[in-house]
């Protein structure tokens, strides 16, 4: 009797156990923080579904657009998880990493036991990799790391006025920086959350005693810069996106934060086209039609 209803009460306990595991747990999910960027919300979340994404942790800091419209239908379905993350950046921006950061230690603590794999970019960054189509199957190479680094690649206006509202910007936007330029050697992470003790800044994070941060390569790497790889993984930054947001926005933002080589470094991010990232469009247009 007591022998049965032992059983009864593991049997139990194990598809309780499945139930959570099944419902809740992602192999793949992107944290980020975001400002004022509806627009191009919708493309960037359902590009990364594409390549594997199955759980966004999104933050926003004090958006006065219409944020809150374009994801609702993912935090309705659950994909999407959305803090307001109202922190407010200092005259001259000197405390906007620490305001990322904040936010991506959150997203990390959060996710502990619900993803395997988080990457950690921002809406102006597209993860992808270039030997094969799903990021999941890349990163099925690497069980045995706890942190990737990936390196990006600086995209400029691409001289494009303005994207309309029915265009894609991957598909617009196909210049930029040279493949070596000084920058691209910034990198941005992907991280098993158990093995993170804390994300020290955007683009890396301090892990556990025992665990190594990797490039593409599998080469031990720390910090937050790389010699430059991008033959099998990438990120496309489109820091400037079309002129439009550049000079609306981004130079706005950038001259109270007193940069002075904005208009330097945008005219350097035009230099070379690339398209790798267009092996995408075909499916990518066929989910925002389905999505609109």
């Amino acid at each position: 009797m007591f022998f049965r209803k032992d059983i009864l009460v593991f049997a139990f306990l194990i598809f309780i156990k499945i139930f959570i595991y099944s419902e809740s747990y992602h192999e793949l999910a992107v944290c980020a923080i975001f400002q004022n960027e509806a627009p191009y919300l919708k493309e960037w979340i359902e590009f990364h579904k594409l390549v594997g994404v199955s759980k966004f942790y999104l933050y926003n800091n004090l958006s006065q657009d219409n944020y809150q419209t374009v994801l609702q239908p993912y935090i309705e379905n659950e994909e999407v998880t959305l803090t307001e993350w109202n922190f407010n950046t200092n005259y001259d921006g000197s405390n906007w990493p620490t305001i990322q950061t904040m936010a991506y230690n959150h997203a990390i603590n959060n996710s502990k036991g619900k993803v395997k794999w988080l990457a950690i970019i921002d809406t102006d960054e597209f993860l992808f990799p270039v030997e094969k189509y799903s990021l999941i199957e890349f990163l099925q190479d690497f069980e045995d790391f706890a942190s990737i680094a990936v390196n990006w690649q600086l995209f400029g206006t691409s001289f494009v006025k303005k994207i309309n509202e029915n265009e894609l910007m991957i598909e617009k936007l196909i210049y930029k920086a040279n493949t070596n330029y000084l920058e691209n050697t910034h990198i941005k992470s992907i991280v098993r959350p158990e093995f993170v003790e804390y994300c020290l800044n955007p683009h890396f994070c301090i892990l556990k005693k025992g665990y190594c941060q990797v490039d593409t390569n599998k080469q031990p790497c720390y910090g937050p810069f790389n010699n430059i790889l991008i033959d099998k993984l990438r990120i496309n930054h489109y820091w400037t996106r079309d002129e439009y947001f550049f000079y609306h926005v981004k130079f706005q933002r950038r001259a109270l934060w007193q940069d002075q080589y904005i208009f330097e470094k945008a005219r350097v991010l035009n230099k070379e086209g690339d398209l790798s990232i267009y092996k995408y469009l075909p499916e990518l247009k066929k989910r925002i039609i389905a999505v609109n």
